[in-house]
This record gives structure tokens, sequence and C-alpha cells, in this order.
């Protein structure tokens, strides 16, 4: 948690993620009007667990968008859908009836169910099979397909990449998941497809893929998303377009008979972005993509500042052209993209339901998921679906997610529904060893009289010195064990106040276990010794399944100690010093940074009684990109309960929403820092953000009771369960007397 270290981050990223093209004009306005944020009475009640209001999930057209409908034989294909279980098929919207599947591993279905969940559907010619298959892409599972109309699935690919895991933490075989894939109209054979760092190619229809890399210091540390191709006239693929996170698109040719595949930034000119600072921008996420080849366009899809995207391949322009969604705001997405050829018409998943359009008219209609689906599948109905996926043969695809919103369910994340949920409306302070051990009364009258009614307590801090008094052989062959504040007296006092407490373990960095057996468990330099961090940092290999072991079994001792929940941080890579000479001697392959992390938090998962929750970097928590520190937050939520993006702002340039006022600036800062996670999560983690109670660039963001409320509020309105108090403890007394003013007494 160290806040310099996140600076530093922060302002190395945007270096590595900045477009190539001008600045294009924001899709999106301030929706504030540049007033301040003026609370409710009904904002926020006190008692712990209770619902907050959470961002409203938008279900209809609020710009009057002319209705229309589906060309009819888009509006009789099959679809399927996801229940947060089973996949179903459907004949077509109005079907009744379905099949059911549940993709779960046998043996391990309390670990498993729910997680083998759609990335994608969509319909393949597949060899040796009479027309269009449908086939769907299955997180963890890669790629399986029906012969029987959802009667039963079959995995294809078999040539696709395992996932780098632990045989102790899966404890099954599981695959990279395909992000997308696009095959040859001309030569079915040959398939290309995505996983979240490589393109992946296929002359004999999936039995084997090459793997590609993207270069450069920019595009390969892109996290890709979605791909389709351009055919010659031999049936020859001429350029593959791959849509990433933050960078825009790629465009790739082969060469030497796919031995090569020479890839460049396509100019970002003219897509929707956030600025970071002057000359550093983040490119909003292309969540869909096709190509119009009669008109040689290339349509892409923006899922925030939702918008469509028209690239002229063929006039040599360097400029998209972006249309906004209308009446679409900062809480709407746009997921998925489709484009039927005989129309001429781009349809686009979104929240609100389907878009169309028309890529001459330049016109936009909206088709509502009412007048789209009927039966069991209607929107409206109780048992609702979490996802749906229309079977069209074409360029892209459709699906829509069904997500009603924070808390909307009720029900735990998969995997540990044993536990439920932790509470919402948690309003949790944070408690140094210093504040443990020396400013008790400190400490307790900020509970008990500022509306404090959770506590974030060190118990491994920032060297990896353990506070409570540890008795694992391990930590006594270290001299960890002494006992440096009483942590198990402080639990008890709070427990008797009805205060939720959350034990705070630093995972990767660790200078006493850097040390440790002449440092066996270092990040090594390629001359073989032990890499230094910047400063007094010292990091251990994230590979390790050692360092894993060690932590997990600091975890449950916690639990044992009475902890009511486990939050791990500085669970990443580390991103200061020579990073570029850090050697990974527990590497396994290619394992992924991001793999490393899923390891981990597996046995985490695996082996803890009580909810988990992550720290990650404020952008992490905005944007997917995983591959700098490995803190993809789609991978690292899989396995938590909470997510808590630290969302000070001080730690985001300077120029990070400041088409904003700076009386709101906060506000939309922490509304878009939930509402963003929240929507990519679909609800499988809380969001639970770190807010600001010390003083750093205070005078470009703000500061005082205004700054303070700003940062609540927002939180609350994006749709977080809670949020976190991070500084020394003599300023939590601000944010507790705005704290008191915004919360209504229990009844």
């Amino acid at each position: 948690m160290n806040i310099f270290g996140a600076v530093a981050l922060a302002i190395c990223m945007p270096l590595a993620f900045a477009g190539c093209g001008p600045a294009g004009a924001e899709s999106g306005t301030p929706q504030s009007g540049g007033q301040s944020i003026e609370p409710r009475a009904d904002r926020l009640p006190a008692k712990l667990g209770a619902a907050l209001p959470g961002f409203n999930d938008i279900r209809r057209d609020t710009a009057g968008t002319p209705v229309t409908r589906l060309p009819e034989d888009l509006a009789e294909a099959a679809f399927v859908a996801f229940d947060g279980r089973y996949l179903r098929f459907y004949d077509d919207g109005e079907d009744d009836g379905h099949e059911s599947y549940d993709p779960t591993p046998e043996g391990d279905e309390v670990f498993w169910r729910g997680r083998f969940r759609p990335i994608f559907a969509k319909l393949l010619k597949l060899p040796g099979r009479p027309g269009l298959t449908p086939v769907v892409s299955l997180r963890f599972a890669g790629v399986v397909a029906t012969d029987d109309e959802g009667d039963s699935y079959r995995s294809i690919f078999p040539g696709l990449p395992p996932r780098s895991t632990e045989a102790s933490a899966a404890r099954i075989p599981v695959f990279r998941d395909v992000m997308d894939l696009w095959q040859n109209p001309r030569r079915t054979n040959e398939i290309v497809a995505l996983n979240k760092h490589e393109i992946l190619f296929s002359s004999d229809g999936g039995d084997s893929f090459q793997k590609f890399r993207l270069p450069g210091n920019d595009l390969s540390k892109a996290t890709l998303n979605v791909l389709t191709g351009r055919v010659g006239e031999a049936g020859d693929i001429r350029e593959i377009f791959v849509g990433t996170y933050l960078r825009g698109i790629a465009r790739c040719v082969p060469t030497l008979g796919w031995r090569r595949l020479n890839c460049r930034q396509l100019s970002s000119a003219g897509l929707p972005f956030l600025i970071h600072e002057k000359g550093s921008y983040f490119r909003e996420e292309i969540s869909g993509i096709a190509f119009a080849r009669e008109e040689g366009l290339l349509i892409t899809t923006s899922r925030f500042q939702a918008a469509i995207n028209l690239y002229d391949t063929s006039a040599g322009r360097t400029k998209h052209l972006s249309f906004p969604l209308p009446g679409f705001t900062g809480g709407d997405h746009a997921e998925s993209l489709f484009y039927d050829a005989p129309s001429k018409t781009a349809l686009i998943g979104t929240n609100r339901g389907i878009y169309a359009f028309h890529i001459e008219r330049r016109k936009f209609r909206h088709i509502p998921l009412r007048a789209i689906f009927g039966g069991e599948a209607a929107p409206d109905r109780e048992s609702r679906l979490d996802s749906f996926a229309g079977l069209w043969f074409g360029e892209g695809r459709l699906n829509i997610s069904n997500f009603l919103g924070p808390d909307s369910s009720g029900r735990a994340a998969a995997g540990h529904e044993q536990f439920g949920r932790t509470p919402s409306n948690m309003r949790a302070m944070y408690i140094s060893p210093t504040s443990a051990r020396r400013k008790m009364r400190t400490v307790l009258d900020l509970l008990d009289n500022y509306n404090h009614n959770a506590a974030v307590i060190d118990v491994k801090d920032d060297f990896g010195r353990l506070i409570y008094g540890s008795k694992l052989p391990e930590a006594k062959a270290m001299n960890n064990h002494r006992q440096r504040a009483d942590i198990r007296g402080l639990v008890k006092k709070l427990k008797a106040r009805g205060v939720y407490t959350i034990a705070r373990q630093v995972v990767f960095k660790d200078k006493v276990l850097f040390k440790y057996q002449q440092s066996k468990y270092a990040i090594r330099t390629r001359g073989g010794g032990p890499w230094i961090g910047s400063g007094e940092e010292r990091w251990v290999d994230t590979y390790s399944d050692w360092v894993h072991d060690y932590n997990v079994r600091i975890s449950e001792e916690l639990v044992e100690l009475g902890f009511d929940e486990i939050q791990f941080d500085y669970i990443r890579f580390p991103s200061d010093g020579p990073i570029g000479r850090c050697v990974w001697k527990y590497r396994k392959g290619d394992a992924y940074k991001s793999e490393a992390l899923e390891n981990f938090l597996m046995k985490a998962r695996r082996r803890l009684t009580k909810p988990i929750s992550v720290d990650i970097y404020g952008y992490h928590g905005i944007y997917r990109a995983g591959t700098v520190i490995g803190q993809d937050m789609i991978d690292v939520g899989e396995f938590v309960d909470v997510v808590s993006p630290m969302h000070y702002s001080s730690h985001f340039g300077n120029r990070y929403l400041d088409h904003y006022p700076k009386n709101v600036r906060a506000y939309e800062l922490l509304k878009l820092g939930t509402e963003r996670p929240m929507r990519m999560g679909q609800g499988r983690f809380q969001v639970r953000p770190w807010i600001q109670a010390f003083k750093m660039k205070i005078s470009i963001w703000g500061w005082g009771e205004n700054y303070m409320r700003n940062q609540i509020l927002g939180s609350v309105d994006g749709g977080a369960s809670g949020f976190l108090w991070w500084g020394p403890i003599k300023e939590f007394y601000l944010p507790g007397r705005v704290q008191n003013q915004l919360v209504k007494p229990n009844p």
C-alpha cells in the first residue's frame, strides 16, 4: 500500500499505455453541471450490512431513439444463455423449451461451480459436420461445441494452450481463456484465436496452434480482446485486426506462410479516450470488431464512453469516425458488435438492449430486450439469466450481459457460497502497527464517535514483519515471531464493539523472507544474485509455490486469531527500480504474471474459511491491464470476495477527468472507479475502494469536507459495498465528521 510506490506506477504506466494518435474528442460530457454533490438523508444507513443504493442499471433508452426490429433471420435464430450455473440453449427468442448443461468439472464442484462460464458464443463451420455448429468459449475450459441443440457439448480445438496453473491450485486441466476467434470464410480449417496476450493461428482446424506476441514496447503489453480478419480473392488471410484494452487496434499481416506476423498499431485518432497527462491517453476498451468487406470499413465499438467507430481501410485515412450511442452515460456500456452485411447494419449489444446503426445513413435505432426475448428468457422474469449470446453467422458476435447491479441477486460469489457475501455499507479505518501499539485511545475514540464500523489492521507489514506474534515454525526460523503489537487484544476490543475486522497482509514485498536461507526465494538478477528493488523495497519471487504456501499459512493463523476477513496487499510484481533485470527462478514455461497471482489466490480460496479481499492499483480497477505487475482485475477478482482499488485521487494523472470542475472531480473519479469494475466483474466480486485521508496533490483535487463527501458519495453511487480510509490516524477525524453528517441513525 506504500503510497509513493503507487504514485510511481501511476506515472510510469501511462507512458507505456499512451496512444499513438492525437487526442480525439471526448464521447461523453460531464453530467454534474459543475455543481457540488449534495448528500441525501438516506444515503448511508448506519447498520453494517445494510444495502447501499448503488448505480441505477438503466434498461431503457433515455434519448428517444427510434425503435426497430431485428432482421427476421436473426430474430428466428437460436441463442445460448447462462444462468450462473447452466448453459441453456434456446431455439429462438420466444422459446420456452431449452436444454441445460452444467460445465462444472466433476469432483470439484463447490470450487468451480459458476466459473466455467461463457465468454462468447458463435457459429462455425467445423470439419466433418454439415452446416453450422454452435460453439461456446468457456472461461478456464477452452472451446466447446454442441451438435444436438444443447443436449450435450464436446471440447474442440485441442491445440489451445493450457493455463500455467499449479496442480495443487486448479486440480484439473484448465486452459487460457479464448477471448475471441475468427474463421477464414474461404478456408475453414484456418482459425485465428486470441488469449489475453497472444494471437493463435491454426491451419488444421484447431488441432494445433502457432503463438504470436504483439511486438514493441507498447503493443507487447496489450491485453487482447476481440479480432476480425480480411481475406484476399484467392482466400488467403491478408490482415488480422485485433481490438485491445488501452491500446486501440493492432493491424497484423501474416508473412512467410504464417511463420511471421507483422503487427503495428492502427491510428487511434478519433477513438474515445481519457487523458492521463499531456500527450498520454487511455484509449477505451475495444469491445467489438467487424469488417464490412464491400465497403472496406473496419467497425468497432468501445465499451465505456460507448460509441461505434468507423475506419475506412480503403481510403488511406488515419482517423476513426466515432458516433456516441444516444443518451449513454459513463455508467452504460457497449460490450459486443455484429455486422449484418445484407442490411448494412451494425448491431451493438449494450446494457439497454441492442442498438442498430446503419453504416451509410449513420443513424441509430433501438431494439429493447423485451422485443427480442420472450418465454423463459424474458428479461423481466424472476429467474434471471446472466447473459445471452445470439448464434449468428457472420462478422463479429452479439452477446449481452444481464447484470442487475450491486447486491441485486443476494448471491455469494461462485465457489464460496458457504461464506455468503461480505457485509455492505462498510466504513473502515486503517490501523497501523504504531497505532495498535501506542494510540489505542485515538483508535477507540474514532470507532466510538465517528461512525467507522470496520477496521483494517496491519498483521504483516510492508517489510514482511509479522506483527501479531506468529507460532509458525518458519516464522520462528526467520526470527519473525515476536509480538510487535497486541493484535489479539485489539481484535477482541473491536469485536466487543461490533466492528468488522480485516487483517491486512502484505504478500510479495517481504524484506524478511527476502533474506531467508541466503535469499533463496528472492527475485534474481541476470547475474544470479538477489534483485534489489527501489529504496528499501525487497521482493520475493511471485511464482514460488513455497512463497504462496507460506503466506496462506499466515492467513490460516489469522483466521484462527479471529479476524473476519483476510486482505492481501502488494499482491503484484514490483513496479519500481530496475525491473528489466528481474529473473524469475520459479517461473514455469511462459506463465503469465497474472497466472502467478491467480495460482496464489486459488490456493488461498481453497484453504481459507473467511472472506478474502485484494488491494489493486486504482487504474487497474478501471482498465484491464495486467501485463506489467500482473493485476488483471478480472483474473484477480475471480477467487476473492472483494476487490479494493486504491482510488486515491493523488495517484491519478493531473489531467485525468479534468473536464469536470474541481469541486466534483473526486466524486466523478470514485463513481467511475467503482461503476466500471462492477460492470466488468458482473457482480462476481464486491468493490470496496480505498479512499484518501492524506494530503497529496490537494491543490489539484481538493481537500476538506466537500472532498471527503465527494469520495464517499462517488463510491456509493458507483456501486461500492463500502470504502476504506487510508492515511495517518490523525487525519481520520475529518472524514469521520463527514460520515457523521451522512450516516442516517438506526431507527
